[in-house]
């Protein structure tokens, strides 16, 4: 694309796309170039650009992320610049659903701020589309960034003023396990049902014993049993002092984690209602 502006002329284009090697995220890598077409030098500030994908309406995707925020154009020569769009797993995922088995075509809006010898200040914008084919994207791109099509959970988020220790607890996991601190994940969980359980022994549903009464707040004995084994359970895996030795991973996490809120979920719904 061409950038003019008053008898400052520049063009933009991109080549060497590729997958970014070693990237946590899933990272296409671009490369810029930026051809001088005026008689006068000038700086290009910020330039930007803005990737959407389109299906029937425009879906934005991310920016381009510069090595460079600052450029001098001078004389009939091109400079380089190298550029990242960064994406998640689930905008990798929207991606697959609107390219629909075919060819990915990026609309990248871009604009920019031109600044003369003179200081004065210009800002200029174009529009311009990027082609990926569909089989270097399956062969190059989605194997570089070991896609897998998974099913991605929206876990509700829990409100429970009552509670609120315990939905923080959890929210607080929920964070540490995007961190990497998985064993932490656990401890997290723990305390969580520690205080779910006596909220509902503060409830009266205790028994003899001392121990939550599940039969009598589910007003099911069979589904008592089932729960409170669970419970149990499940109070003995998010412990870490069981798992001597062990080095926690996202597994393990993800494992106590959607336990323990949906038991969490399950028990405080139910406390609404006693």
């Amino acid at each position: 694309m061409s950038f003019s502006v008053d008898s400052h002329r520049f063009d933009v284009t991109i080549d060497d796309i590729r997958p970014e090697p070693h990237s946590i995220y899933p990272t296409i890598s671009f490369t810029l170039n930026f051809s001088h077409r005026s008689s006068t030098q000038f700086d290009v500030l910020n330039p930007t650009f803005h990737f959407r994908i389109s299906k029937t309406d425009f879906h934005y995707v991310g920016p381009l992320v510069l090595d460079s925020s600052i450029l001098t154009l001078s004389g009939q020569r091109t400079v380089p610049i190298r550029s990242r769009l960064i994406l998640d797993p689930y905008g990798l995922k929207k991606i697959e659903e609107l390219r629909e088995n075919g060819d990915i075509v990026f609309n990248v809006y871009c604009y920019a701020t031109i600044l003369d010898q003179q200081s004065k200040r210009y800002t200029c914008t174009s529009n311009f589309e990027v082609k990926i084919a569909k089989s270097d994207w399956v062969e190059k791109f989605l194997q570089a960034f070991k896609y897998k099509d998974v099913v991605l959970l929206e876990v509700p988020k829990l409100d429970f003023p009552e509670l609120t220790k315990a939905a923080e607890l959890l929210s607080d996991a929920w964070k540490k396990k995007s961190m990497g601190q998985f064993r932490d994940v656990l401890v997290d969980c723990r305390r969580a049902l520690e205080f779910i359980t006596s909220e509902v022994k503060k409830r009266g549903f205790i028994t003899e014993d001392g121990n939550p009464d599940w039969n009598k707040f589910l007003g099911n004995k069979d589904l008592g049993e089932i729960i409170g084994t669970i419970i149990q359970k499940l109070s003995g895996y998010i412990a870490p002092g069981a798992h001597y030795g062990k080095i926690f991973n996202i597994e393990d996490a993800d494992y106590a984690l959607m336990i323990t809120h949906a038991i969490a979920n399950y028990v405080l719904h139910k406390l609404e209602l006693n």
